[in-house]
């Protein structure tokens, strides 16, 4: 494995402890939105109930300049509002409900 990065932490994420493993979706698992119709597969769980919401679900994705500490982050899309750090550290930006995600990877303490 070579895909090494300075350790990383978030409280989104505690499950993943402090790790320096560089997985774009792992620090912000869980953290996404709706789009779309999805109408595969929508039928009813097999106890009969619906959890299906008929649109698709993708999750926020980390940029490498989070996990390089990058700051001001002057090589990602800007975001989407006036920002000390220029550019988004993940894909949704200032979207992302969490402030971690609008400015560099914390170290581990």
């Amino acid at each position: 494995m070579n895909n090494f990065v300075e350790p990383w932490l978030t409280p989104t994420a505690p499950q993943y402890g402090c790790t320096g493993i560089l997985e774009t979706g792992d620090p912000v698992v869980a953290i996404g939105f709706a789009v779309g119709t999805n109408t595969f597969e929508q039928g009813p769980n097999p106890n009969g109930t619906q959890s299906a919401d008929e649109y698709y679900h993708p999750e926020d994705e980390v940029f490498l300049p989070w996990f390089m500490r990058l700051a001001p982050n002057t090589v990602s899309e800007p975001t989407q509002s006036g920002s000390v750090n220029f550019g988004r550290y993940t894909l949704l930006g200032d979207l992302n409900p969490f402030p971690g995600f609008r400015q560099p990877a914390t170290g581990c303490t």
